[in-house]
């Protein structure tokens, strides 16, 4: 279920600046992600429910207190589950990239062979 929950559309994001600012207000949070009230609501909601991020409110000038988010340990080992991905990215990706210069480098070989073969044909 977490695993569904970070692939969904602006999660990364949400976390990415929650982790950089270490606490963050909903509105700040908003202004800097650009998302919308509702979407990052739900998000934040979410996050919230699955133990990602904690909650704090703190008094200030307003009527209301401000509420801070910030990461839980879980969500801190969210991080850990996204850069595992980039890993893994990384690493099929270069994984191709070998295989697809193995198969040029044999594609080559096969064409010089087959060349080989064709001027050793006409010679005879």
């Amino acid at each position: 279920m977490i695993l569904k929950s970070l692939s969904k559309s602006n999660m990364r994001k949400i976390l990415e600046i929650i982790r950089e600012h270490e606490q963050i207000y909903f509105g700040e949070l908003m202004d800097i992600s650009e998302i919308s009230k509702g979407a990052l609501g739900r998000a934040i909601r979410e996050l919230y429910e699955l133990n990602i991020i904690g909650k704090k409110e703190v008094g200030g000038t307003h009527k209301f207190p401000r509420t801070y988010y910030y990461l839980t340990p879980i969500g801190k080992k969210a991080f850990e589950i996204f850069n595992l991905g980039d890993e893994l990215d990384d690493e099929i990706m270069n994984f191709n990239v070998r295989v697809l210069e193995n198969n040029g480098v044999i594609a080559n070989k096969i064409e010089n062979l087959e060349f080989s073969i064709n001027n050793c044909e006409k010679k005879n």
